[in-house]
């Protein structure tokens, strides 16, 4: 009852002067809204790109050339990863958990197809037939090369479904011809999106044989950018990431001592890291919105100190009439974490709603993107908790000094 009386008291003299009360939560509001719209637009960050990630699939491991200079140690130079040390690692039975290797070799022109006067730029990759399952791809219309149109060098490439729908609209694009540069190649199958980043890149994004890229475009270069494989289980990702470095290190010797000339990462560590970094800087980002927590508290503090003086006659009146300390301490304390709890409130609210409202202009402006608001409710359930020991912490000191006032002196101050 005594608590209830208080929290009435607090909210009358807050609606005695709104104004007032308005720019006292102003700083609380700033505060909570920073660190609610921070943390939630960093969790709907964070976790649309780690679906991109795993769409891809967390059994996964790249492998790339390590970045050496020419003439920094004897011995060492830049090098290329080759077709030889895909089959390498395909045959090794030390690398038995693969279930499938591929290189991949990229290429960048420009694609027209038919009559049509528009010129596409596009991005194509070259894969083994064993890239399907590698990179996870679902096929919704016709099929993937086969080994024997790799082997031949065919000019046979699939489209990813929403290149299919920019180049061909609602007709079937299994049949359809699209050349690149001057080279004709024939559609014969259409992949389910993967990413929802990929049709948003600005290229069409086609794949073919790695051997058509490298005959056509390369000079029948062996050279790959780097190897793709995947691992039958994630248990066996550590187990095959060592072996397949042991294979590659023998193949490619630096000499000793010196680094090894690739990098073997896996999907699962890449995703790990990438959380561990967003995290970091999500949680960096709340910090420095949280200092304005710091600075609306100072204010509550200063604001609670005026109202002190502003009402020493009614705490002298209030001790004349058997007032206790410990009942003008709890009063001015309860008013000092309403203030708080309705400024929390809102920046609550205001966070929220405009984190789904910058997520809705972000699906607006990519709406192949399909990005999801994800509520940080430990931000929610932290700011609610902050705004409380807030309250507490910043009116504890104004309410101490009315609490101590003497009745005599309080009675007679004008």
């Amino acid at each position: 009852m005594i608590l209830a009386e208080n929290i009435k008291t607090g909210w009358h003299q807050l609606m005695l002067n709104k104004g007032k009360s308005f720019l006292t939560m102003l700083g609380i509001i700033i505060g909570i809204f920073s660190v609610i719209y921070m943390m939630t637009i960093g969790q709907s960050v964070k976790n649309f790109l780690i679906s991109q990630i795993e769409s891809i699939g967390t059994n996964t491991i790249m492998v790339m050339p390590t970045s050496v200079m020419e003439g920094e140690t004897v011995g060492q130079k830049d090098f290329s990863l080759t077709m030889d040390d895909v089959e390498a690692l395909r045959e090794s039975e030390l690398a038995s958990h693969l279930e499938a290797v591929s290189g991949m070799v990229s290429y960048t022109g420009k694609a027209t197809y038919e009559s049509a006067k528009k010129t596409y730029d596009v991005y194509l990759s070259g894969l083994h037939p064993d890239g399907k399952i590698v990179s996870n791809y679902k096929l919704i219309q016709g099929r993937f090369f086969t080994q024997a149109e790799y082997d031949q060098n065919a000019r046979v490439m699939v489209l990813l479904e929403n290149d299919a729908e920019t180049l061909f609209g609602d007709k079937n694009a299994v049949g359809q011809e699209l050349k690149v540069d001057d080279k004709k190649f024939t559609i014969i199958g259409v992949l389910e999106k993967q990413s929802s980043m990929q049709p948003s890149m600005g290229y069409i994004q086609p794949v073919v044989p790695l051997t058509t890229v490298q005959s056509l475009f390369n000079n029948n270069s062996k050279d790959v950018t780097y190897i793709l494989a995947k691992v039958d289980d994630k248990n066996n990702i550590p187990s095959t990431v060592a072996a397949m470095k042991n294979i590659l290190n023998q193949r490619h010797p630096t000499g000793k001592g010196e680094d090894a000339p690739v990098e073997v990462q896996s999907m699962d560590s890449f995703l790990s890291i990438f959380n561990n970094v967003l995290l970091g800087i999500q949680l960096f980002l709340s910090l420095i919105a949280a200092i304005s927590l710091l600075v609306g508290g100072i204010g509550i503090m200063n604001i609670m100190l005026m109202t002190v003086k502003e009402r020493t006659k009614e705490i002298g009146l209030r001790k004349a009439i058997g007032a206790k300390r410990s009942n003008i301490l709890v009063q001015f304390l309860v008013e000092s974490v309403v203030i708080t709890i309705i400024g929390g409130v809102i920046g609550i609210i205001a966070g929220i709603a405009f984190s789904a409202i910058t997520v809705f202009i972000v699906n607006l402006a990519m709406p192949d993107w399909g990005v999801f608001l994800s509520i940080s409710w430990i931000g929610v359930i932290l700011s609610c908790t902050v705004s409380i020991l807030t309250g507490i912490l910043f009116g504890l000191y104004p309410a101490i000094k009315a609490s101590r006032l003497s009745p005599i002196e309080a009675l007679r101050y004008e």
